[in-house]
C-alpha cells in the first residue's frame, strides 16, 4: 500500500483508494463491495471524463498497445458493455444453494438459501469494462440513465438485489453478470471482457 501511494503521488493519472478499502475474503461480498467502491471513487473524482472503466486484478497484464485497446473499444457503440456472462440463467440445485457470512476471513456457511423468485441469476466473470451509465447503476447513484434515474434510487434492481447478494458463495462471479442481465443496459452488452483470450 505505502509502495502504491508513493508511485501514485508521482503520477497525476494514477490514483490510490484512501477510504473504502475492504479486506477481502475468497468468494465473499466484500470482493464486490470493494468493486462498487473503486467505481464510485471513479464516479466521483472523474466526474464521467472517460469512456469505460475496465476492472482487473493484479494477475491481469495488457497483451495490446493502449492504441490497440482503444481501436478495439472503438469498434462498439459508446453504451455497451463487456461483461463475460454464461450465456443461460444460473439455476443452483437446492442442496448446493447455501447462505454464507463473511467471518474471521472466511466464508462460512450458516443455511440453506432459496433462490429469489422471478429472478434470473447469472454467473460469468468479475472483470468487466463498463460505462459510466452501468457503474452509476450499479452503485445506486442519482443519474445513471440519461443523466436521470427514474423514481426512487431505492427502486432499481440494483437495490433490492444487493441484500440477497451479500449471502451468495463467490458473489462477484453472480452479482454484476446477474446485475447486467437484469438491467435496462442488458441489451447493450457484449458477452466478453477481453481478459480471457
Amino acid at each position: 500500500y505505502d509502495a502504491l501511494r508513493a508511485y501514485a503521488s508521482q503520477k497525476k493519472h494514477v490514483r490510490v483508494m484512501e477510504t473504502g478499502r475492504m479486506s477481502v475474503s475468497w468468494g465473499g461480498f466484500n470482493v464486490v463491495q470493494a468493486t462498487l467502491n473503486g467505481l464510485g471513487l471513479i464516479l466521483d473524482e472523474l466526474d464521467g471524463q472517460f469512456d469505460w472503466i475496465t476492472t482487473m486484478s493484479g494477475y491481469t497484464y495488457p497483451l495490446a498497445s493502449n492504441r490497440e485497446i482503444r481501436e478495439e473499444l472503438s469498434q462498439y457503440p459508446a453504451d455497451t458493455e463487456f461483461l463475460e456472462v454464461r450465456p443461460t440463467p444460473n439455476e443452483p440445485m437446492p442442496r448446493a444453494w447455501h447462505q454464507f457470512v463473511e467471518c474471521d476471513d472466511k466464508m462460512r456457511r450458516i443455511w440453506r438459501l432459496t433462490p429469489p423468485k422471478r429472478i434470473s441469476m447469472y454467473m460469468g466473470s468479475q472483470w468487466m469494462t463498463v460505462t459510466r451509465a452501468f457503474a452509476s447503476y450499479v452503485t445506486s447513484r442519482n443519474e445513471w440513465y440519461n443523466g436521470k434515474l427514474p423514481g426512487s434510487r431505492r427502486n432499481t434492481f440494483a437495490t433490492t438485489y444487493q441484500p440477497y447478494a451479500k449471502h451468495v458463495m463467490v458473489a462477484d462471479e453472480n452479482y454484476f453478470t446477474t446485475l447486467v442481465k437484469n438491467s435496462p443496459m442488458c441489451g447493450k452488452h457484449q458477452n466478453t471482457n477481453f481478459l480471457h483470450v
